[in-house]
């Protein structure tokens, strides 16, 4: 059982890391966003301007603010291991009220449950938490657990997201042409992340172990909406965006459902 640990934790903060990179927003971007009827009127019509490298992190961390909701599907093929997952997202300008609930497969690891709700993160590892989830307080630096994790409570602070994407961005050009995807046409972006940015502003945990750089393929709607996110700079990892705007409930796990015992304990 302790040989799954590592495994479960590491997919875990993948899917976590997955899920909150593409959460936040500016300030700023909402309130210009919401102020103007004839620029967001303009874009509809438009198919939406070209994103640039000066405007990209602004438009589409605006745009995932409005709609609120969203679901994702996403494939993982590093190492020799497949891991899948399908969950649905909320996002928000406040942190706390982030959401995420997703079902993963990691292959021969098993199938996790993953909740996360103000700021609480929520794990079900099968046999190795008894069938229940385990609450791990990503506030709490008493838990050494939580306190490893805990970056990722800073990661959903939304300006700050946006202020380091866009000093990491090294690279940004729309490439070839639109492709249908949920409906729309969505623009492919190519976009290079320099890591070491993302360590300097302390947004990206284990950035040091990183390449040097990170392309990322990102299909972008005229609503500026991500359709469809890919990498392989890690492996492949394909990440699918539906159903934005939609009513999606996202709750914390039953007090029933939650383990007392912490299967972590010899880890601390």
């Amino acid at each position: 059982m302790k040989a799954r640990r590592p495994s479960m934790l590491a997919a875990t903060a993948l899917a976590a890391a997955l899920v909150l990179g593409a959460c936040g927003s500016d300030g700023d971007a909402e309130k210009t966003s919401s102020d103007s009827g004839s620029a967001s009127s303009s874009k509809d019509a438009d198919q939406a301007s070209t994103l640039t490298k000066d405007d990209f992190a602004e438009r589409v961390a605006a745009a995932q603010v409005e709609a609120g909701t969203s679901h994702m599907t996403m494939t993982v093929d590093a190492a020799g291991q497949k891991i899948t997952g399908e969950g649905d997202v909320r996002v928000s300008d406040d942190p706390a009220e982030t959401a995420v609930a997703m079902k993963m497969d990691t292959g021969q690891t098993g199938a996790m449950d993953l909740v996360l709700v103000d700021q609480v993160m929520y794990m079900r590892l099968g046999e190795l938490t008894s069938g229940k989830y385990v609450k791990i307080d990503l506030t709490d630096d008493s838990n050494p657990i939580g306190k490893q994790y805990g970056s990722l409570v800073d990661q959903l602070d939304p300006s700050a997201q946006v202020e380091q994407l866009d000093q990491a961005i090294s690279g940004f050009e729309a490439t070839g042409d639109p492709v249908e995807i949920d409906g729309v046409q969505a623009q492919p972006y190519e976009v290079t992340v320099d890591t070491s940015k993302l360590a300097e502003s302390g947004a990206a945990q284990g950035a040091a172990g990183m390449p040097a750089t990170i392309q990322y393929t990102m299909w972008i709607g005229p609503d500026d909406l991500i359709r469809r996110m890919t990498t392989t700079s890690a492996g492949q990892v394909t990440v699918d965006y539906s159903q934005w705007g939609e009513d999606l409930d996202i709750a914390a796990p039953k007090a029933s459902e939650i383990s007392s015992e912490d299967p972590f304990a010899a880890m601390s």
